[in-house]
């Protein structure tokens, strides 16, 4: 399953479906989920901005377009009330 360190979070489910949006991403939204893997991924932007959406949907990208194990990703907040909402939005894709 999903498991939380502090406000770590660790996709662990054997398959997720995207989620549906209830808004499109923006140009920059589009360009963290749709980044290559193979590179480390820093996102960093104020309250509302929609970081939480935008590293749930990454999760659920790289997991349908490129075969990865959700157990290999981890997404780490300094927000516990975030990681929280990942988990949420996550199992519920």
């Amino acid at each position: 399953g999903i498991q939380f360190q502090r406000a770590a979070l660790s996709v662990g489910r054997a398959m997720i479906q995207q989620q549906p949006m209830h808004h499109p991403l923006n140009l920059e939204q589009q360009r963290v989920v749709e980044r290559p893997p193979d590179t480390p991924l820093s996102v960093r932007a104020g309250a509302g901005c929609g970081k939480t959406f935008t590293m749930v949907q990454r999760a659920l990208y790289l997991v349908n377009n490129y075969g990865i194990h959700p157990k290999k990703i981890l997404i780490i907040t300094f927000s516990n009330k975030a990681a929280e909402e990942m988990r949420e939005r996550i199992r519920s894709a």
